[in-house]
């Protein structure tokens, strides 16, 4: 009977997990197109005026949804380390719990979620080749 209960709780704990995964994604997903849509917008007004500073000024908001992006991109990696770490059999994770300190392993590594979006490094891109021609 104990052991029934258990596993019911921990059932609902992976789905509370899984919730904020999917959370995690979801926001990512609506941080790239609030990003790609504000990058269209000044790129209308820059190629209305032949602005070349706001194309500059279009690299800031790259930068915050970039860094906002990897935020996201990091906790739902850090979550998913949660879920592997509760899915094991005589798990230490206690119940319930949505703990990610331990996982964390360095700054290092939050830094490497920024380097590896592929989203940013693409609108990095398409502003360089903008301003070259």
């Amino acid at each position: 009977m104990v052991k029934k209960w258990r596993n019911i709780l921990n059932e609902k704990h992976l789905e509370f997990i899984q919730n904020v995964i999917t959370r995690m994604n979801s926001n990512s997903f609506l941080i790239k197109g609030w990003a790609l849509t504000i990058f269209s917008v000044i790129m209308a007004f820059a190629s209305k005026d032949t602005n070349s500073t706001m194309i500059l000024v279009n690299f800031v908001p790259i930068f915050v949804f970039w860094g906002l992006d990897a935020f996201y991109l990091r906790k739902e990696r850090l979550f998913r380390e949660l879920y592997k770490a509760t899915i094991k059999k005589n798990s230490e994770v206690p119940v319930f719990s949505m703990n990610t300190e331990c996982y964390e392993k360095t700054w290092k590594a939050g830094l490497k979620c920024v380097v590896q979006s592929r989203f940013g490094r693409c609108m990095e891109h398409c502003l360089f080749q903008i301003l070259l021609h």
